[in-house]
């Protein structure tokens, strides 16, 4: 905004949309994937069954509180208002406190992780829906596509990978598959006009 003016600005928190979801996804899918090298090689034994367990369910939830920092707060940083950000906080809280009140004392700590995650997509859904609703430029549809693409492509290139059983060669070699298929993904797509950025030159 200060060295292009508010349209560019708006234009490049679309296009920056694009760019969020694709590295909030390759982190959590990527995560997802390699879940069984990585509990059983860097979790505790001590936690090894409920860590996996939990982390799952809290997956969903902890990539909307991602989205929620990265891609829809800029939207309302850019037309100075902290309003939305605070409504959207407080009806996560409240679903929350909701649900949590109705599990009662019997319910078990997935039953908790669940309710957070569901927490996290409240607040998400409604900061989504008010950012989107304000903003003159939208996300385009070829970007979702092309992070629905990347994603895809990463779970083909990894899933035969993750039958070989928990090791150090399973979670390496998965992690290089997997990375490789989703960047070609994104680069076949050009996200966010990646291709360019990787051509250009350094001043100097």
């Amino acid at each position: 905004e200060a060295e292009h003016g508010r349209e560019k600005a708006r234009e490049q928190l679309a296009t920056n949309m694009g760019i969020v979801l694709a590295a909030v996804l390759a982190v959590a899918t990527g995560y997802w994937l390699v879940l069984p090298s990585f509990e059983a090689l860097l979790v505790p034994e001590a936690f090894r069954g409920p860590f996996a367990a939990v982390t799952t369910i809290l997956l969903p939830g902890l990539v909307c509180f991602a989205l929620v920092q990265a891609a829809v707060t800029p939207v309302f940083q850019l037309k100075q208002q902290t309003w939305p950000v605070v409504l959207a906080a407080l009806a996560g809280l409240l679903t929350n406190a909701g649900l949590s009140w109705g599990l009662g004392g019997s319910a078990g700590i997935e039953a908790y992780a669940g309710v957070q995650a569901i927490s996290y997509a409240v607040a998400f859904s409604l900061a989504a829906a008010l950012a989107l609703r304000t903003m003159p430029v939208v996300p385009r549809l070829r970007d979702f596509l092309a992070v629905a693409t990347a994603t895809l492509a990463m779970a083909l290139a990894v899933w035969p990978i993750r039958s070989w059983g928990p090791g150090w060669a399973t979670l390496l070699l998965s992690m290089a598959a997997g990375g490789a298929a989703f960047l070609l993904a994104i680069l076949a797509f050009n996200l966010g006009g990646c291709r360019a950025i990787l051509r250009r030159r350094p001043r100097g």
